[in-house]
């Protein structure tokens, strides 16, 4: 369990509040005197698996924490929730028929066109880390909107992303930049390769990679996006998820 620890030197000690842990940094000397730093998110008061980050990242952590994230003086419409750690955000449903691709491992790549339905995403600022569902309707999310599962391939049943060698940025770039090239690095730049669980599509019978793909060519077909009708509902709603996070 990780603790604060307080300096017994202040004047003014703040009321005592409950704290919420996301993430550390570790700082590891190495046997030739080097300093390295990495960067561990904190699960159930747990530190997770970290990954090696250099001086200038950990300037622009520090930088995010004691100043606001500007873009042009406005702040993001899309965005939904943010902490010094993670944000969330939605996407609307395809307003006209979007490119996307799947290829399996000895397949030639599917190129379909097809309305996405509402999307939300939630993303770690510092790591590649990233959380997909879907949401009926055309309006804005609140913190009671119904999560389904979002219906797209390499997604676990926890939303988590299997990003692969999707190119997505850290939070070092301007708050625009990180949402648009994090949907773009998944949804559009890379391929689908298979499902990750059997709910992507509500069913009678499981749905695997073959259905799935059928699924999304019969929407495509009718120049429509998956309707609440057409998705599986998850368990949660999304405060459960922002605060379960």
């Amino acid at each position: 369990m990780l603790k604060s620890v307080g300096h017994s030197n202040r004047t003014n000690k703040p009321a005592d509040k409950p704290v919420n842990h996301h993430y550390a940094l570790v700082f590891s000397s190495l046997v030739n005197g080097e300093t390295v730093i990495s960067y561990h998110d904190i699960i159930n008061s747990t530190l997770a698996d970290g990954r090696f980050v250099n001086a200038d990242t950990v300037q622009n952590i520090a930088q995010s924490l004691t100043k606001e994230k500007k873009k042009s003086g406005w702040s993001h419409d899309a965005v939904l929730f943010e902490n010094e750690s993670s944000i969330c955000w939605f996407r609307k449903p395809s307003k006209q028929p979007e490119k996307i691709w799947f290829r399996g491992a000895h397949s030639e790549p599917i190129e379909l066109q097809v309305r996405l339905p509402g999307l939300i995403f939630i993303r770690q600022k510092w790591t590649r880390s990233l959380c997909v569902f879907a949401y009926a309707g055309k309006k804005r999310p609140t913190p009671a909107t119904q999560l389904y599962y979002a219906p797209l391939c390499n997604v676990h049943g926890s939303g988590g992303v299997c990003l692969g060698s999707a190119e997505v940025p850290l939070f070092d770039v301007e708050l625009e930049q990180f949402i648009e090239q994090t949907e773009r690095g998944y949804l559009f730049d890379s391929n689908f390769t298979h499902v990750s669980h059997d709910k992507t599509f509500r069913s009678n019978s499981s749905i695997d990679t073959f259905a799935h793909i059928k699924k999304w060519r019969a929407l495509a077909s009718l120049d429509k996006w998956p309707l609440a009708s057409d998705m599986s509902r998850y368990n949660k709603i999304l405060k459960e998820i922002i605060h379960a996070g």
